[in-house]
Formats: structure tokens, C-alpha cells, sequence
């Protein structure tokens, strides 16, 4: 389970695997709360959501569309007015 750092604050979601192939074929894995729904964005464009196993483990595998310059990855999850973003990117 993923500790929240805030009490009673859900705990952002975080990466665990991050793979991109050249011709933009992604797979992300990583850990949420149970049962959150994790968006995952590259800059500002949402690329993939999915929704945390009971055991906080999720998996995203979405094609990356192509950028002139390197983008951001970034996880979220919660509700839109209590958004958790990842510490990592």
C-alpha cells in the first residue's frame, strides 16, 4: 500500500517501470491507492488512465504520440479538486 504523506491525504501515485520505444509504444508501472484512477500525462496532453489493483499496483501501456521535443511523464489521481500528482517524473 502506498503511505499518504498528509494525514488523511491520499498518497500519490508513483512510478515503478518506465518504458518508451522509439515508435512511441509505452508501458508504465507503478503504485496508486487501491482502487484510485491514475491518469498519466506527457506535458499537458492525458495519454492514459487506469484504474490501481486492490493491491495499489497499476499498469498503462498506451502509444506515446510524437513530440518535436522531450516531454514530462507525470501520474495523477483523486478527485479533480483534490488532485495527487507524482513527486517523480
Amino acid at each position: 500500500m502506498v503511505a499518504s504523506t498528509v494525514a488523511g491525504a491520499p498518497a500519490a501515485p508513483r512510478f515503478d517501470v518506465v518504458r518508451v520505444a522509439p515508435d512511441g509504444g509505452a508501458v508504465i508501472a507503478g503504485r496508486a491507492e487501491p482502487g484510485a484512477t491514475v491518469t498519466v500525462r506527457a506535458g499537458a496532453e492525458t495519454v492514459a488512465e487506469v484504474e490501481a489493483a486492490p493491491s495499489g499496483e497499476f499498469v498503462a501501456i498506451f502509444r506515446a504520440p510524437p513530440a518535436d521535443a522531450p516531454r514530462e511523464l507525470t501520474l495523477e489521481s483523486g478527485p479533480e479538486d483534490a488532485r495527487q500528482r507524482s513527486a517523480e517524473t
